[in-house]
This record gives C-alpha cells, structure tokens and sequence, in this order.
C-alpha cells in the first residue's frame, strides 16, 4: 500500500477547520499561529506520511480482527 499526506488532527474542525489551521500554521503572522503550534504540540508538517507506521497499525488491526474471528 502507499499514501500520501498526513490525516488532519483529531478536533480540528472538519475540512474548513483543517483549512484554517494549516493557514494559521503556515503564517508565523497569522494571529491563531501561536494558539495552532501550542495545541498541536510544535510543527505540523502536511506533506508528512508514515509509511511504515500506517502499515504497522493495519497489521496490527488484522490480526486482531482474525484473533476475534476464531
């Protein structure tokens, strides 16, 4: 499997949310930016995907889907 981009924060406030924050995000100017960086925890980087991570997971979520078909 591949994927491309990093999945929104949890809360964010749906699709125009997620428009916002990477605008606040992106301008160290925008008046929300330092609210944005704190509540995220530092940067966020949209371009980020984890390849091996989502992999794991999904691994990791089948066979707990098989243990609980047994």
């Amino acid at each position: 499997m591949d994927g491309q981009r990093a999945c929104p924060p949890d809360d964010v406030g749906g699709v125009w949310g997620y428009q916002d924050f990477l605008e606040a995000m992106r301008d160290p100017n925008h008046p929300e930016h330092e609210d944005m960086v704190e509540w995220i925890g530092g940067e966020f980087d949209p371009e980020a995907f984890d390849l091996r991570g989502v992999n794991g997971a999904l691994q990791l979520f089948q066979a707990y889907v098989d243990e609980g078909s047994r």
